[in-house]
């Protein structure tokens, strides 16, 4: 389809703001690991043998990052790494230690996944604080680090971080006038806002599913973008409640009805857009009916796949890695799963699963 159609949508320009919405903070490659622990050092004041592990996990942690392919595959890839490396730091510590690393940002050489002083900089981007709205904002982006920092990794991925980040955009929403608000309340969350829907995002992977025209194209983002307004009207406590699904259902209804038959069949084997249905589909069967991850894990009754990479190979083989949360009748885990397609056949494979320890699993 013609393009430029597609980019003449002011709101679209957040394609481009979505994929820089990679973590940034992590320590910058091929640096020398005595400095990054300097920098933890100053920090939480380690002892001689702390110093000496830390220096270890931080030397693993960067050739293990040094061994992946620059760009955005190490980003992606390297993110497991980087969390063990964050994990081994932070049982070294003693507990007063850990109460200081975990609320203070990476590139200070804590743990802490963002920035209060960041986040504030990039909302004051968006809506223009004043000097006491900047004040107040930094208390709120600091009480959502604090309460972020005790979870787990398995928490922070759950209904904890949901309602933490939930209550923070609420307090955030609070501190603004009726003007920022309406900005707010539009913007998606990777550009300091509020809104719960990334209107470029949705179109853009609509588009890749059933390929539109200009003209759906146009009215695609217009209903996304109404949807956006209807969902900023509702109360910040209606936004993740029956009010919000069905707006979310009314949406999709009306996207459908701009779509050909062909085009809606597509769009109703996959209403989310994702690239890889197929794959993650695939990668959850082989997992569940596994005799290896059974006998480890019990009964498998849920596979939850996050797609941490996909890639083409040598002679367009297409490569991926999921890291799947893994729900058993005996205990749940998180596994990376690697595999590939071939494009002749289309035939996907797995390559290797791995468990939180590092060790591969037999299927």
């Amino acid at each position: 389809m013609n393009s430029s159609c597609f980019r003449s949508l002011p709101i679209l320009f957040l394609i481009a703001a979505a994929i820089a919405g990679l973590p940034n903070s992590a320590p910058a490659q091929g640096m020398n690991p005595a400095a990054a622990v300097d920098r933890l050092d100053t920090l939480v004041q380690l002892t001689s043998s702390q110093r000496t592990a830390a220096i270890a996990i931080v030397t693993e942690e960067n050739d293990a990052l040094q061994a992946l392919a620059p760009g955005r595959d190490r980003a992606v890839k390297g993110m497991p790494i980087r969390q063990t490396a964050r994990a081994q730091l932070r049982a070294l510590l003693t507990p007063a230690q850990q109460a200081v690393y975990d609320i203070t940002p990476q590139y200070r050489g804590g743990g802490a996944m963002f920035d209060p002083a960041r986040m504030v900089h990039r909302l004051d981007k968006l809506v223009h604080l004043s000097a006491d709205q900047s004040a107040a904002a930094t208390i709120v982006f600091e009480h959502q680090l604090q309460a972020l920092a005790p979870l787990s990794a398995d928490e922070r991925r759950g209904a904890g971080t949901v309602k933490v980040n939930t209550q923070m955009r609420t307090d955030i929403r609070a501190l603004l006038t009726p003007e920022q608000q309406q900005i707010y309340d539009t913007s998606p969350q990777t550009e300091g806002g509020g809104a719960m829907v990334n209107v470029a995002n949705r179109t853009s992977s609509l588009d890749r599913t059933v390929t539109l025209s200009d003209a759906q194209v146009l009215q695609v983002a217009t209903l996304y973008q109404s949807q956006v307004s209807a969902l900023a009207a509702l109360a910040p406590d209606e936004r993740q409640g029956p009010k919000a699904k069905s707006i979310f259902q009314a949406t999709r209804a009306q996207v459908r009805a701009v779509l050909t038959p062909e085009q809606q069949a597509k769009f109703d084997a996959n209403p989310t857009g994702a690239p890889d249905m197929e794959e993650k589909a695939f990668v959850s069967s082989v997992i569940k009916s596994s005799p290896g991850l059974i006998a480890r894990l019990g009964a498998i009754s849920r596979v939850v796949s996050r797609r941490a990479s996909v890639t083409i190979g040598d002679e367009q083989v297409l490569n991926g890695e999921y890291r799947c949360r893994v729900v058993g009748a005996s205990r749940t885990e998180n596994l990376t799963v690697s595999w590939e397609r071939a494009p002749e056949t289309g035939a996907i494979s797995i390559i290797k699963v791995v468990g939180e320890d590092g060790i591969p699993i037999p299927l």
